[in-house]
């Protein structure tokens, strides 16, 4: 018969898990409703559809007279949305709606089973979903790419981890044809694995970007390229409504030198190449793809180009993560709750029409949440070792110094937490992820 404790944390269990289906499904009603009703109303899939359209029949979708700097994306991500432009537009804009849906919450699925630290168990799971699709919603509400481009680059991570080096490729490619700058993350993990992915990665970017010659000659593929190219460097680099550290700059003193920042940039990004070289040699794999996704997010918010209030839903499932991580290990719970705070309440609109030092809120979070993951990373590593390749293992209550160690290779650590953790001790086997045989292997490579 099953004790009161057990039968208490299966109902949480059960209650939490449909509690984060209940919300994702709640959402994808509420868009299904909001589409169907008006699929024109906050949404960015008309221009997405009219670019399409535009692009099939000839027009330089990159002319700013056409469509402004509204229309950033490559000639391949073109020729797939017209599968969609020819669609009824209703039909077109829910099935771009749900399906950004519906990769975003697979996206989290994932990482939790494979990349994420201590999110093995149902309840964990769901209440990292929770706190990912809070941050997350006004994204999805809109149709953005932002969560599509991290979540290819999650299920990259996870082909690494499987070593199906051809599907990290193309699913990393992909991404970088949507929206130029997910380059960053994408060398970041080349450089934790060189051998595999660096002859691997042009030549999926090569095969992705020859799409257009399906139904393009060559002549015109190369001019939407040079086009889509002088897009970027021109109109695109006009600022609107960026939040960055350049926004916490001309807060201080105006004008910013803009040679000044670009050195800045730079500085940033060498800063978090050296890191993940540095970690590289000291991480297992699964703790690296994590560092590296981490590294991208944070320096594509603060310091990449084209950060909007709707960008920083790039690093929704991470945040989300870093806070039920906070608060199950105690560990910098103000810092890491601040920084959830900060960006949860700068993607309300009115917020920043209350105080102009409001704007600053987007890009300091993240920074607070970098800090928080650093510290967090260290004080992970230096708490104890653990087989390469297994994920830590982290209670709610109490922890251990056996916290980063796999009770199912350490089986005293495993007796000592059940014991001084009863009303978790069905978790463990859960818990307990089987060693990956190749982890060694894998981080060589």
């Amino acid at each position: 018969m099953m004790d009161q404790p057990q039968q208490r944390i299966d109902n949480l269990d059960r209650v939490m898990r449909w509690l984060a289906i209940g919300l994702w499904l709640a959402l994808a009603v509420i868009i299904t409703v909001k589409t169907l009703q008006n699929p024109e109303r906050h949404s960015t899939y008309p221009v997405f559809r009219e670019a399409a359209q535009a692009w099939w029949n000839g027009v330089n979708v990159y002319d700013f007279d056409v469509f402004g700097s509204d229309y950033r994306y490559g000639p391949s991500f073109a020729l797939v949305m017209c599968l969609l432009a020819w669609l009824p537009f209703r039909v077109g804009a829910l099935i771009w709606a749900l399906l950004n849906v519906g990769i975003a919450y697979a996206a989290t699925v994932a990482l939790c089973r494979r990349v994420l630290p201590g999110t093995t168990t149902p309840l964990v799971r769901s209440l990292v979903l929770i706190a990912t699709l809070i941050p997350a919603t006004h994204c999805l509400y809109s149709g953005q790419t932002n969560l599509l481009v991290f979540s290819l680059l999650a299920f990259a991570a996870v082909a690494i981890l499987d070593q199906r080096w051809w599907p990290a490729a193309l699913l990393m490619a992909v991404a970088v044809h949507i929206k130029v700058w997910p380059l960053a993350g994408v060398l970041l993990l080349a450089t934790c694995w060189p051998r595999r992915l660096a002859w691997r990665l042009p030549i999926a970017l090569l095969a992705v970007a020859a799409l257009p010659l399906l139904v393009k000659s060559p002549a015109v593929m190369l001019d939407q390229y040079v086009q889509w190219y002088q897009h970027l460097i021109g109109p695109s680099q006009i600022r609107h409504t960026y939040r960055d550290a350049w926004t916490i700059w001309e807060l201080f003193y105006v004008p910013v030198n803009a040679q000044v920042y670009m050195l800045l940039q730079l500085g940033a990004a060498a800063t978090a190449f050296g890191l993940c070289l540095w970690q590289r040699v000291r991480l297992p794999p699964q703790r690296l793809v994590l560092f590296s996704l981490a590294c991208w997010t944070a320096w594509q918010l603060v310091f990449g180009p084209g950060t909007e209030r709707n960008t920083f839903a790039l690093i929704a499932p991470l945040t989300g993560w870093a806070l039920v991580a906070a608060l199950r290990e105690r560990r910098a719970v103000w810092l890491m709750g601040l920084s959830y705070v900060c960006t949860v309440v700068a993607a309300v609109g009115k917020v920043e029409d209350l105080n102009i030092w409001f704007r600053i809120l987007h890009p300091l979070g993240i920074s607070m949440f970098f800090g928080w993951f650093l510290w967090w990373n260290h004080k992970d590593c230096s708490a104890g070792s653990r087989p390469e390749g297994s994920p830590s293992i982290l209670f709610f209550g109490k922890t251990t110094s056996e916290t980063s160690r796999d009770p199912a290779s350490v089986g005293v650590s495993a007796r000592v937490v059940a014991s001084r953790n009863s009303r978790f001790a069905r978790f463990l086997p859960k818990m307990a992820a089987p060693p990956d045989v190749h982890a060694s292997k894998l981080k060589r490579q």
